[in-house]
């Protein structure tokens, strides 16, 4: 078996990101929970097939009180004083139960009932005094809960919504609701005669649905599917102003969320790596957003499969999962004095940028290349690599998909080739991936992934390529044929986003071809700028112009690392396309395809 050229790779040397909050987990209970809902010293847990009663006045180490069982998944819970109202994922028999918890211990069912005589799936339930409001398919349904009377729940209204009501939360007189298609804004100032006040549309919203909403202050967040969470001033609580948006990791979808106090918490969901070989877990996300509008997502832990509900109160998170309930402390006691967010100007605000030391990481070839036939500590290439014989005139390579190129140049110079990034697997877009490295670092994960406008507006197709790595990991990508420019110059660039600066990313090109038997001698050009802060400002065409010194066939490479500490967050590289131009000589070159802003 061949083997590569063995590389000296100098990787974490940056000083990580400093948070001024920490985050620990402090309990983990082994029980179902999907749902949860907090009253002042309680919270209550719906799991698959029972509730939980916890005591929760020492936050950290919650203390159970009583259960009872009920006939399906929770949904959703929310209480009236000691009457604790529990909606299940339910269409086909009662979907909603009743019962009196003034006993913790012993709870007993009142009730249980369809909400509609249609049988309709129950979304939520959220409780305005003695006013209960039911999400049922596209519409609330307004209840009055009347414990002494024989229907205990006493229809009042029905509100139509433009789509599934998925979500509520009230602040004031005026209540929220989340719908796949917009937020409704209601008046709840007298709950038993409830109006529409409007609706608006979440920013990001461009193809996903709205799965939650939070208040906190005159602070709204939004959780958006697979997209990310939306930010809202709602001092005028009939208008709100967008504030800033920010994105899940992996395109997990995000369920639920929960601001407070200049954070947002976000349960996310498990995502399968639909056309690819890759799982993504989904868990906490945690995003500080005091520095509107700048927002920095600062933890992602995925120690559950799925997150389906979150709540943040003094210091401390819940999150539900999988059959897991989690406890983790983070966030300020008491009150953030600057928790009320500024509309943004035009001036934006930096985000932090992880300090430099003098040495930069960097790929540095070995004094003494390795010959392709001797053996080395270096990891193989993938075994599933054709090796192929070098083109003898340029041409675009066989079997990597060619479309039109994102900036068409004025001059008429055409790639020579272009990865699009729109299939199914890596390899099938062209490339190939070098687990960790030349070094057999921890390797980072590859996932083809929907491009939403707002993470790279210029994407022509909406499609790409997500490389994440943890602290210490790299993610490294080659293109698996090698590309025979005739030995003249090539332009190699990359359309890229990144959603945190905690990252290097490498942009450039070996010699020879990676598979070719005798062509491959370590040399090696690079962009490879220090972290990746003017990524997560905009999308970035990163850009290196490469000759080989002998031969004609070069590999365009790129490698992802990430430069923090144990404990900081993950990084997520968006890659639209990549493009590779042969420069002959006499062909005039658009000054365009040099520019990194697109």
């Amino acid at each position: 078996m061949k083997r590569f050229a063995c590389f000296l790779f100098a990787a974490l040397v940056c000083a990580a990101v400093t948070h001024a909050q920490t985050i620990n987990p402090v309990a983990q209970l082994e029980v179902s929970a999907l749902a949860l809902h907090l009253d002042g010293n309680r919270m209550y847990v719906g799991g698959d097939s029972d509730v939980r009663i916890y005591d929760v006045s020492s936050p950290g180490s919650p203390s159970l009180l009583g259960e009872f069982p009920v006939p399906s998944s929770v949904i959703g819970l929310t209480s009236v004083g000691n009457t604790l109202v529990v909606g299940m994922d339910e269409a086909t028999g009662n979907n909603i139960v009743i019962a009196d918890v003034t006993d913790p211990g012993a709870p007993s069912i009142i009730d249980e009932r369809a909400v509609t005589e249609n049988r309709e799936n129950v979304n939520f339930v959220h409780a305005i005094g003695d006013v209960v409001y039911i999400g049922v398919n596209n519409r609330i349904v307004v209840t009055q809960l009347q414990i002494a009377a024989p229907n205990k729940l006493a229809p009042l209204s029905v509100i139509d919504a433009n789509d599934e009501a998925i979500d509520m939360t009230t602040a004031g007189g005026r209540s929220y609701v989340a719908t796949w298609s917009d937020i409704m804004i209601l008046n709840t100032s007298n709950p038993a005669q409830t109006t529409l006040v409007n609706t608006f549309v979440s920013v990001i919203n461009e193809f996903d649905g709205n799965n939650g909403v939070s208040v906190d202050g005159n602070t709204l967040g939004v959780a958006v599917g697979f997209t990310g969470i939306d930010l809202f001033d709602i001092s005028n609580p009939d208008a709100p102003q967008h504030l800033a948006s920010a994105f899940t990791t992996h395109d997990n979808e995000v369920w639920r969320i929960s601001v407070r106090e200049g954070f947002a918490y976000t349960a996310t969901s498990f995502d399968s790596g639909v056309g690819s070989q890759l799982t993504f877990n989904g868990g906490l996300r945690i995003y500080d957003y005091e520095r509107i509008p700048t927002v920095n997502r600062i933890f992602s832990n995925e120690v559950v499969q799925t997150a389906l509900d979150v709540i943040a109160f003094d210091g401390y998170v819940y999150l539900a999962g999988d059959g897991l309930l989690q406890v983790f402390e983070h966030g300020p006691k008491g009150v953030r004095p600057t928790s009320t967010p500024v509309v943004p100007t035009s001036t934006p605000v930096p985000t932090r940028t992880p300090t430099p030391t003098n040495t930069p990481p960097v790929i540095i070839p070995q004094n003494t290349p390795t010959p392709l036939n001797a053996p080395t500590a270096t990891p193989a290439p993938p075994t599933s690599t054709p090796v192929v014989a070098p083109t003898p005139t340029p041409t675009v390579i066989a079997a990597i998909p060619t479309p039109t190129p994102t900036t068409p140049p004025a001059s008429g110079l055409q790639p020579l080739a272009t990865y699009a990034f729109d299939t199914a697997t890596l390899v099938e877009s062209g490339w190939s991936e070098l687990p960790g490295g030349f070094t057999n670092a921890a390797p980072g994960q590859f996932a083809m992934t929907a491009l939403s406008p707002l993470v790279l507006p210029q994407s022509s197709d909406g499609k790409g390529l997500a490389i994440s790595v943890a602290p210490e990991q790299v993610g490294f990508m080659y293109s698996s044929l090698a590309i025979d420019g005739g030995g003249d110059p090539l332009l190699i660039r990359a359309l890229l986003r990144a959603d945190f600066p905690n990252a290097s990313i490498a942009v450039g090109a070996l010699r020879g071809g990676l598979t070719v038997a005798g062509s491959f001698d370590g040399s090696i050009g690079l962009n490879f700028p220090a972290t990746t802060q003017q990524l997560v400002e905009g999308s970035t065409w990163m850009s290196i112009v490469y000759q080989p010194d002998q031969g004609s066939l070069i590999n365009p490479i790129l490698q992802v690392a990430n430069i923090g500490a144990a404990g900081d967050p993950n990084v997520t590289v968006f890659v639209d396309v990549i493009e590779v131009y042969r420069l002959p000589k006499g062909v005039s070159v658009p000054v365009e395809l040099l520019h990194s802003q697109p």
